[in-house]
């Protein structure tokens, strides 16, 4: 388990060495024991070698895609195609597909063009208490609308299985409603960690692409108080109807890298330079050397 911001600090403030400067990205994947002998040496005794994020030697990098609501596995293979041949040989990707069959008139027309008649998945079904015709992004941005995500906990659960199963992972990236699966378990996960000492999330990273905070009543405390100390990547599209509620992200987790691309509800384009950058930045957030 990564150390968190909080953590490093906790440490740093118990060596009474404020005087040493925090480097988050290098040092967040140190252990307790490293951070401590790092500040009380004064900064001089660094790991021999930074840890590689629980891998063993010359394993690739392996990310679990979680797709959006009305998506598969070959939506999500396409989606993320740029960012598996910037990476190469050092990571790998696998893909999982919700536990709801998405009702065929709700599929975007251009993906099932592009792929075919399906069958399209979703992680849970929507509902709320606001039958108005009014805009749904209004809907979400007002908290006097219950929101409920039907069947959530049937996805996060198998979402969770499937780590236990198949893991060891080293990243989950979602799409839309499988960000917001992400954060929900992720902020399960430390929950259990602080008040049961249940062991913490396995992976060391989440990215996030047109993500959204939680809407479902159950789950906005659980993910906001407290924020998600946790290493995180935001991607945005600038032109996505959703932009604005998703900057919200931005406050839900501690420190995020933060991206934004001039398209809609999407990845960036596959020529778009901001993918090397973003790339780049991960390797940073999991300690791979240059």
């Amino acid at each position: 388990m990564p150390l968190s911001a909080r953590q490093l600090e906790a440490i740093q403030a118990d060596c009474l060495a404020d005087d040493i400067p925090l480097e988050l990205e290098r040092m967040h994947l140190w252990t307790e024991a490293h951070a401590v002998a790092y500040f009380e040496s004064g900064g001089t005794q660094e790991p021999a070698q930074e840890p590689a994020a629980r891998r063993a030697p010359n394993r690739p990098l392996r990310f679990l895609c979680l797709h959006g609501g009305g998506g598969n596995r070959k939506v999500s293979t396409a989606q993320v195609r740029k960012l598996a041949q910037l990476f190469g040989t050092e990571a790998t990707f696998e893909y999982l597909e919700g536990p709801r069959i998405y009702p065929d008139e709700e599929v975007d027309k251009i993906i099932k063009t592009m792929f075919g008649p399906g069958p399209y998945f979703g992680w849970y079904g929507v509902d709320h208490n606001d039958k108005t015709s009014r805009p749904y992004v209004e809907k979400l941005s007002d908290p006097s609308v219950h929101f409920e995500y039907k069947e959530a906990e049937k996805a996060i659960d198998l979402v969770a299985s499937h780590i236990a199963q198949h893991g060891p992972y080293d990243v989950l990236l979602g799409f839309s409603q499988g960000a917001i699966i992400i954060t929900i378990l992720t902020a399960q996960r430390l929950k259990a960690a602080r008040e049961q000492g249940a062991a913490p999330p396995e992976w060391l990273l989440n990215v996030l692409v047109c993500g959204m905070p939680p809407r479902d009543n159950r789950y906005i405390a659980l993910t906001t108080s407290p924020p998600i100390d946790f290493p995180c990547s935001l991607m945005f599209g600038k032109k996505d109807g959703f932009y604005g509620y998703g900057q919200r992200l931005r406050d839900i987790y501690v420190s995020p890298d933060v991206f934004e691309h001039e398209r809609g509800h999407e990845f960036p384009s596959a020529t778009d330079p901001l993918n090397q950058q973003w790339v780049e930045s991960m390797r940073k957030r999991l300690g791979l050397k240059d």
